[in-house]
């Protein structure tokens, strides 16, 4: 009975370590769970692989906002997204750092549409500058910067997952012997 116990607390202790983890890694695209909606304007962020054009940005209709191969207009020229640097969010707008295919830097902000005159939900501005944020006021996610930290965040999940597993298994297995005992 007691090795029974100690195996039920350990399994909801990885259970909760499991999606703590996962809630984390939401913030770079590489959770299991599509259980949080933590970004304004129900943005979400998705990992590729670097041959399918890497990190991406999409809105809840699941077209990409800031990825590879988006263009946007600065200044009468057309800006080719190459790769998204990494974003900040607040609560009411999320902006994307990115680089041109030319190796620039711009900050995309995307806001709620106020006017109603446009029928897009989300309204993208870009800048050049760095005055369109603050990483004081706001909540900053390095992506091409942070790669061995989010690696390690991935594989305690995965580790925690496996030995999670395990002990669901054996706990399950208890359960059942328990019963078939008692009858």
């Amino acid at each position: 009975m007691k090795t029974y116990k100690i195996l039920l607390v350990l399994t909801m202790i990885l259970g909760v370590a499991y999606f703590t983890l996962d809630r984390q890694l939401y913030y770079y695209g590489k959770n299991d769970f599509n259980l949080y909606h933590r970004l304004p304007l129900k943005i979400k962020p998705e990992y590729r692989p670097d041959f399918e054009d890497g990190f991406v940005l999409k809105d809840k209709y699941g077209f990409t906002i800031a990825a590879k191969g988006n263009t946007y207009k600065f200044n009468e020229q057309d800006i080719l997204i190459n790769e998204v640097i990494n974003y900040c969010f607040d609560a009411k707008k999320l902006i994307a750092h990115v680089v041109d295919v030319n190796g620039v830097k711009y900050h995309i902000e995307f806001l709620s549409n106020n006017e109603h005159q446009l029928k897009q939900e989300i309204v993208a501005s870009v800048r050049n500058d760095g005055k369109a944020y603050s990483p004081n006021e706001n909540k900053c996610i390095n992506i091409k910067g942070n790669k061995k930290h989010i690696k390690r965040i991935e594989l305690s999940r995965n580790y925690i997952m496996f030995v999670f597993t395990v002990l669901f298994i054996i706990l399950c297995y208890k359960t059942i012997r328990k019963f078939k005992n008692s009858k």
